[in-house]
């Protein structure tokens, strides 16, 4: 009984993991692409502090945008 229920989850699991995986290469190349020596579109930031950063303040500075996630 174990074994035919391990059995059938493994394939459902298999099976989903092959569905995700061929709709992400399928979306591929779908999105927009970096654009090389063009300005960065104007855009505002709200800092922790409740500063208000617009990017065009720092025009002719390097900038280092990070975007992180925890899942």
């Amino acid at each position: 009984m174990f074994k035919k229920t391990y059995l059938s989850s493994f394939i459902i699991v298999l099976s989903l993991q092959a569905l995700i995986t061929s709709s992400l290469k399928s979306s591929e190349g779908k999105g927009q692409q970096p654009q090389i020596d063009q300005t960065a579109p104007l855009f505002q930031l709200t800092s922790l502090d409740g500063d208000t950063l617009a990017l065009e303040t720092l025009r002719g500075k390097f900038v280092v945008i990070h975007f992180a996630a925890s899942w």
